[in-house]
């Protein structure tokens, strides 16, 4: 019984091997001299969008603004504050708190203060509807939970401005 068995066994282990070889005569398949890259793990990194030196030198700047100004809301520096913030941001020295108008409703928040750089992660950002508005994205960690924290920049005479914040941090 077992020698009639080992040759039906053998032939449907060679059925599905040959069957998972990838070895396909489709032409939709793609060929070993085919121009376009494979997308093995190796090539991942060449097919990866590298973001242009316009982007990178934006993301430098307004990430760069964003830690200035962490650092002047907790220090209640109100002349640097004023000095990046765009026209339609308001720093209220009363109350420490950033006042701007967000789509006609007019937003208030208080300083952020006491934020522990180590408690701190860059999540993302990006340009906002055109090139000329710009976003970083913080995330302010505590326990196992956080906040995020978001930064919105104008550039204004080629210089760019705090144009506002939303966190729940």
């Amino acid at each position: 019984m077992y020698n009639q068995r080992f040759p039906l066994i053998i032939v449907i282990i060679l059925l599905l091997v040959s069957g998972c070889t990838g070895n396909q005569s489709d032409d939709s398949a793609p060929s070993a001299q085919s121009s376009q890259p494979s997308l093995g793990a190796g090539n991942l990194v060449e097919q990866a969008e590298v973001p242009s030196d316009k982007f990178m030198m934006d993301l430098r700047e307004t990430l760069n603004l964003s830690f200035k100004i962490l650092q002047a809301m907790d220090g209640k520096d109100y002349t640097f504050l004023e000095s990046v913030t765009a026209s339609g941001v308001t720093i209220d020295k009363e109350n420490n708190q950033v006042i701007y108008n967000f789509s006609g409703e007019e937003m208030k928040y208080d300083f952020l203060t006491g934020i522990n750089l180590n408690n701190l992660e860059y999540w993302g950002s990006g340009y906002i509807e055109s090139s000329s508005r710009f976003q970083i994205v913080l995330a302010k960690f505590l326990n196992d939970t956080h906040g995020t924290i978001y930064f919105d920049f104008i550039k204004e005479s080629n210089q760019w401005l705090f144009n506002g914040i939303t966190t729940n941090a």
